[in-house]
């Protein structure tokens, strides 16, 4: 799940969730408009805040498929 869906399902705004996740409010929306990618430390809050429905491949849109 895609983190701007995420954060609209659960009524966040990018304040709240960046209070949540240690990082500010602009650093949210960049997330969220995919002008900016987290970092790994970062990556991994927003995807224990999100429970795991925001995952790493939802910033790099890696194949689920094995190369052939």
């Amino acid at each position: 799940m895609k983190l701007d869906e995420y954060m609209k399902q659960q009524d966040l705004t990018d304040e709240g969730f960046g209070e949540r996740i240690g990082v500010n409010r602009l650093q949210v929306f960049k997330y969220r408009h995919g002008r900016a990618k987290p970092r790994e430390e970062v990556m991994q809050k927003i995807h224990d805040e999100s429970g795991g429905q925001v995952t790493a491949n939802d910033f790099y849109n890696l194949s689920q498929q094995a190369p052939q």
